[in-house]
């Protein structure tokens, strides 16, 4: 930053400046000039780049101490993304790390240990989150149609709803429904 000040100013300033503790990386310079001098004769015998009376005047930064915060378990990342999970009505569609990191407030990098520790990978977790919210749905809306809980639960396509319940649950989403129904099997 550079301060054009009358001569008077910029030594009062030099001193004030001495006595605060600002960044090391701000650099002022104060320029004197004499105000009994015209503007038009300044500027003209001003060189292109005037130079500082006494120098640069090179504050330390004040210390401050940076704020610790605990580190993060493992298990209260899980802790966090399986609340986040089980609040959903319906699992989203395409959702990505990024935005489940953004909506569980944890970072990225939190998630990608948190799968590494659990051995699945995301696609795989997002899978089985979408499978439990579809044996859920299966289960409060009895009435409603597999294909509308496909989609409620996150799958784009109904075959591979169909395919990836059987993978994960061993049996058709209509027989999974039949069997743990409120009232028991008939």
């Amino acid at each position: 930053m550079a301060l054009f000040l009358p001569a008077d100013c910029a030594d009062f300033l030099r001193e004030r400046i001495r006595c605060c503790r600002l960044p090391a990386s701000l650099t002022i310079f104060l320029f004197g000039f004499d105000p009994a001098q015209p503007e038009e004769e300044r500027l003209l015998s001003a060189p292109s780049r005037p130079k500082p009376q006494q120098g640069v005047a090179r504050i330390p930064p004040p210390h401050r101490p940076k704020p610790q915060t605990p580190p993060i378990t493992l298990d209260e990342i899980g802790q966090r993304i399986e609340a986040w999970a089980a609040a959903l009505e319906t699992f989203p569609k395409d959702i990505v790390m990024e935005e489940l990191a953004a909506q569980t407030h944890l970072h990225r990098n939190h998630l990608a240990k948190y799968f590494l520790h659990i051995g699945k990978d995301f696609r795989f977790w997002k899978l089985e989150k979408k499978v439990e919210c579809a044996c859920r749905l299966l289960i409060e809306y009895p009435e409603t149609l597999v294909g509308d809980i496909a989609v409620k639960a996150g799958f784009s396509n109904v075959s591979n709803f169909f395919r990836q319940f059987h993978r994960l649950t061993h049996c058709t989403p209509k027989r999974w429904r039949e069997q743990n129904k409120p009232g028991g099997p008939d």
